[in-house]
This record gives structure tokens, C-alpha cells and sequence, in this order.
């Protein structure tokens, strides 16, 4: 910055020098020396409005890049919670089918349905060689959920089992976000 300075002013004295220097002594007033140091001062302050620009660009952009960095590690931790939460609910889902409660049951499970939907959009939170089980298990949730609304042909034996898949692949997932480097780097920077 300082070197702008001593080249604004370098600058300007040698244009008041050329102005006493070239212009004729009958063309030299205020208002022609005025005009002449106000159009330099409009080119310096034009360089610099653009050099500003550029440079609030760039810090925009590495601002834009920070705050979405932060979003997706927030969004693993929340994950994460989600996850737990939902391991605990798949037993509380069994207690509430085993004593005839299915209403809150299907409460429950419409609940797991919703973060499976969720869990399908979130990046890199399904390992490749899970897609399918994963899928498998969404269609599951539906047939579970189909099955608690008919309860006069309701298989407990069958959906306990459907629980307990569900409530293993959420511990592998689980598992993965955990061991994952980026929710050691969320640990560590909270």
C-alpha cells in the first residue's frame, strides 16, 4: 500500500511538472490544472474500485467455500444424531408392535421412512456396496408400515426381524460416520 502512495503522488507531481512544463502559460488557470489532477485522481480511483472488486471477489468466494464446508460437516453431525436416534427407535417401534400399539408404531416407523428419504440424499452417507440392502430396506419400511395400518394380518414374527435389519444397517452406517475422517476432523474442531 505504501508503494501505491509514493507512486500516486510520483505520479502527480510529474503531471503538475508536464503541466507547467507543455501547457501553454495563456491555457494555464485553476480550472484546466483542476480538470487535468481530477481526471487523474478519477483513473487512480477507477484502478482501485477495480482492483477492490476483484479482490472482495475472491474473498467472497473463499467465504462461500468456508460456510459450505461448515454446512456439510454440520450436516454429518446431525446425521450422526439422527442415526443414533433412530437405532433406539427400531426398539422402541418392537415394544410398541409386540404390545398392540400400532398406531404409535406406525408413527414411529413413518419417522424412520422419512430419514431413509433423507439418508438417500445425503453425500457419501450409503457406502457403494450398501445401495441395494438400503433399498431393499426402504421398500421393507413401506411394506412394515402397509402391514401396521392392516393390523388383522399383521406378521410380528416377520416385522421384528425387518427391525432388526433395519436397526444393523443403521449401526453400520453409524459406524461408518463415525470412523470417517471427516467426523474426526468435526470432533476435533468442536
Amino acid at each position: 500500500m505504501k508503494i501505491l502512495c509514493i507512486i500516486f503522488v510520483f505520479l502527480l507531481l510529474a503531471i503538475l511538472w508536464g503541466y507547467k512544463l507543455y501547457i501553454p502559460e495563456h491555457s494555464q488557470n485553476i480550472f484546466n490544472l483542476a480538470s487535468l489532477i481530477g481526471s487523474y485522481i478519477t483513473i487512480w480511483g477507477f484502478g482501485i474500485t477495480i482492483y477492490q472488486i476483484y479482490k472482495l471477489k475472491s474473498i467472497s468466494q473463499a467465504t462461500q467455500t468456508a460456510v459450505s464446508e461448515a454446512r456439510d460437516k454440520w450436516d454429518f453431525i446431525l446425521l450422526a444424531e439422527r442415526v443414533s436416534k433412530y437405532i433406539v427407535s427400531t426398539r422402541l417401534i418392537k415394544e410398541y408392535a409386540g404390545s398392540n400399539k400400532y398406531p404409535l408404531a406406525r408413527e414411529k416407523l413413518s419417522d424412520i421412512k422419512e430419514f431413509f428419504i433423507d439418508l438417500g440424499y445425503a453425500n457419501n452417507a450409503i457406502p457403494e456396496d450398501m445401495i441395494t440392502k438400503f433399498k431393499k430396506l426402504q421398500r421393507k419400511v413401506e411394506n412394515d408400515i402397509t402391514s401396521l395400518e392392516r393390523e388383522d394380518n399383521f406378521q410380528i414374527v416377520e416385522f421384528n426381524k425387518n427391525m432388526e435389519e433395519i436397526a444393523t444397517f443403521l449401526k453400520h452406517i453409524e459406524n461408518r460416520i463415525k470412523n470417517d475422517k471427516l467426523w474426526k476432523t468435526n470432533i476435533s474442531h468442536s
